[in-house]
């Protein structure tokens, strides 16, 4: 792995479009997070491909060299560089001489950005970009086209910004031919990619008409980590008989969005876990690269055990709150209509209330992931509380040009094949956290942790992983999170002689031939088998669906197979208690497809008589919030952030001085054009001398005496001061424009 940070240089204004707007104020706007713009990283792999195709053409790179760096459409495997988004690193002052704002710790200067308000946001976003207005001009007449006007937000030239840009390298088979051949290759590759950069002059919207102007140079990490990966290959993570089975818990962190399917498909819906087949791709690739397998992976004995054979179980990843894990709503758990409240309707037949309305409420299902919490309130009472909760779903906009690259925009499938589409992606949104759970023995686990670590901890999940998605940090836990469900909550409950089992994953069945089918005897009779319960009633509530997914190896997508979809509930009454514990049932996957994650179970003790629960809806940037702020409570305070809030409110006092000092002109008879003159003329100069010496070149005629007044309460403000100049020129241009208007 070889990593470098690309910096960009703004050398004019850039729109780093997203096809967002703002009704009635900016039709196109720019990508942001927090209020901080950056430019996306399919944007600027874009541009470095585009580069990277011009060098082809004429002779200087290698088509060999082009496919491996950025990959080929179409192709099994995507291209070696990967890229992120680039975010603020320097911001000039507007005024010159000015401080440089540096960004050293993005991460921090962000999680500061998140705990602000949407209005402080806005004014961050405010002090590092304008607004501009465009028109199209009629050919014929030489005047604006009707409805023509349209409004961008530019970023400010000077700022720079800085892309992660990392390039993979196979660690082959270890032999010092193979490791002088990968060698070679990857000076190549460097070679490409920093011609490439180099080559690099525009970024965005109106590259040909003075928007986007930038200059690029890569700053080198790191050489190789070939030395550290095979020092850390050897170091074992997990302590025990090598052959003992255990179940290791980790949770997943967000850097990027991850783009899974949901079940809308991929430009419609995302879903709302990270599926174990996710999992298991990621890794079987990971394994496939640092061993040097290549296609014959299935031909090498641990990687047939451990990722064909079923040796480890990939488990799903559920979100995770507040060390909350949230699971999908059991079917039977129904909230009441236009009311904070819910009931556990399993084994309602034996509910002994008496509550004479719970036969009229209206239940409704509860489509939501869950966490079941037990307040204390005063005295010895306890109050069961639902909380509910959605993962955060972000749309992105994107653009792929035509195969003719003489076209600057895409054209649509109406004109043609390969003339390019705009298109949108629904992802999870990134910095959220998912726990799950790998299970296999010790030692086909260490090997996994040994391949995690040697990548940084890094994963590379979904689709669309070499650009702006995908990047997600892997934390291997000590103890499991598990969601709370009723098991020792007070309450009345069933003693474990009736009890319910929830689907938290897709259970797939098969009869004894192997036939797939979506039966629920097939379970029960499972259960009989494998615990050897008395199993005396049983109560289904279920819901159907089928699973399917997508073979890279071959480029298929796989048989689709009927499921017992999340949320199905068995509700199980024995002749006698249960006498192996609730974890042992949850500990094993049923069914098929195990190493996937399929056939993980909950087990709740089933009510005896209807209990409400409070239910809550939280939103994960309430605890991202409170992480912000006890960071920045952390930061000195000579931060970054802090320098810029101080910049804008410097900024915002100047101003309004310019405002309050264009209040005092009298506007009767001035005119718009010698208004924008003035403020043309008077942006540039800084003191009241360099002022006096312009205005002696300036002949009676250029200044009549109406204008005097304008220069004259100018000239009392703070010349040094961008900003008094844009609040003073501003308002008199809007005061003269209401007086024309009226």
């Amino acid at each position: 792995m070889i990593q470098a940070w690309l910096e960009i240089t703004l050398h004019s204004e850039l729109c780093a479009a997203t096809g967002d707007s703002i009704a009635g104020m900016v039709d196109t706007d720019i990508a942001t997070e927090a209020g901080l713009p950056i430019i996306p990283s399919k944007r600027i792999k874009g541009c470095l491909r585009a580069v990277g195709q011009n060098l082809l053409d004429w002779g200087i790179a290698g088509s060999s060299e082009m496919n491996a760096l950025f990959g080929t459409i179409g192709q099994q495997h995507g291209g070696l560089l990967q890229v992120h988004d680039a975010h603020l690193y320097e911001i000039p002052d507007k005024d010159s001489g000015g401080d440089v704002v540096r960004i050293e710790d993005y991460d921090r200067f962000l999680s500061q950005a998140q705990s602000k308000s949407q209005q402080e946001q806005q004014n961050i976003l405010n002090e590092l970009t304008e607004l501009r207005t465009r028109t199209a001009m009629d050919p014929i007449s030489g005047t604006a086209q009707p409805h023509s006007l349209r409004t961008i937000r530019v970023l400010h030239k000077g700022i720079v910004l800085r892309s992660q840009v990392i390039i993979q390298e196979s660690l082959g088979n270890g032999k010092e031919s193979d490791k002088k051949n990968r060698s070679n290759k990857t000076k190549n590759y460097v070679k490409l990619l920093t011609d490439c950069v180099n080559g690099l002059r525009g970024i965005g919207l109106g590259n040909t008409r003075g928007l986007g102007e930038v200059s690029c140079q890569l700053i080198w990490i790191n050489e190789s980590h070939d030395e550290m990966q095979q020092e850390q290959q050897i170091t074992p993570i997990l302590s025990g008989p090598p052959e003992k089975i255990t179940e290791l818990p980790y949770t997943l962190h967000l850097d990027q969005p991850v783009l899974i399917p949901g079940q809308g498909g991929l430009y419609y819906s995302s879903a709302n876990c990270i599926p174990g087949s996710a999992m298991l791709g990621a890794l079987a690739g990971m394994y496939i690269n640092q061993q040097g397998l290549g296609g014959k992976a299935h031909t090498n004995e641990d990687f047939a055990r451990i990722f064909l054979n079923g040796g480890v179980q990939f488990g799903y990843a559920f979100p995770t709150v507040a060390d909350r894990v949230f699971i999908p709503c059991p079917v039977s758990w129904q909230g009441v209509k236009n009311e904070e409240a819910a009931y556990d309707k399993a084994n309602i037949a034996n509910w002994n209330s008496s509550n004479e309305n719970l036969n009229n409420m209206e239940f409704r299902g509860i489509n939501s992931y869950v966490y079941l919490d037990q307040l204390s309130t005063e005295g010895s009472s306890e109050t069961t509380q639902l909380l509910k909760y959605e993962p955060e779903k972000e749309v992105r906009m994107h653009h792929a040009r035509p195969l003719d690259r003489s076209y600057g925009h895409a054209l649509g499938s109406d004109h043609g094949p390969n003339m390019g589409q705009f298109y949108q992606y629904v992802a999870l949104k990134k910095d959220q956290s998912f726990s799950g759970t790998l299970r296999g023995n010790i030692a086909d686990l260490n090997k996994l942790l040994s391949c995690i670590k040697q990548n940084g901890n890094q994963l590379r999940l979904g689709r669309s992983r070499t650009a702006e998605y995908g990047n997600v940090t892997f934390k291997a836990d000590s103890v499991a999170s598990q969601p709370n469900l009723l098991m020792s909550v007070g309450g009345q409950r069933n003693p474990l002689n009736c009890f319910t089992i929830s689907l938290l994953t897709p259970l797939v069945l098969a009869d004894a031939s192997g036939r797939v089918e979506a039966n629920p005897a097939f379970f029960l009779e499972e259960l009989k088998t494998r615990l050897a319960l008395d199993i005396k009633t049983t109560e289904l509530q279920l819901k159907f669906g089928t699973v399917s997914g997508y073979n890279s190896k071959w480029r298929m997508p796989k048989p689709q197979r009927p499921m017992l979809d999340v949320g199905s509930v068995f509700t199980i009454t024995l002749e006698d208690t249960l006498t192996v514990g609730p974890e042992q049932i949850e500990q094993i996957r049923w069914g098929e497809l195990t190493e996937e994650g399929c056939g993980q179970v909950k087990v709740i003790a089933a009510p005896t008589a209807a209990e409400a629960w409070n239910v809550t809806t939280i939103y994960a940037d309430d605890h991202q919030q409170g992480e912000g702020l006890s960071i920045q409570d952390e930061l000195q305070s000579d931060s970054a952030y802090e320098k810029l809030e101080k910049r804008i409110s410097t900024y915002d006092r100047d101003y309004a001085k310019g405002r309050e000092c264009a209040g005092k002109v009298k506007t009767e008879g001035l005119g718009l054009t010698k208004l924008h003159q003035l403020r043309d003329l008077f942006q540039s100069l800084t003191t009241k001398e360099t002022l006096e010496k312009e205005l002696q070149k300036m002949t009676v005629e250029e200044v009549k005496s109406r204008y005097k007044g304008v220069v004259e309460i100018f000239q009392k403000g703070n010349l040094n001061s961008k900003a008094f100049k844009e609040g003073y020129f501003r308002t008199l241009i809007w005061k003269v424009r209401g007086e024309k208007n009226e």
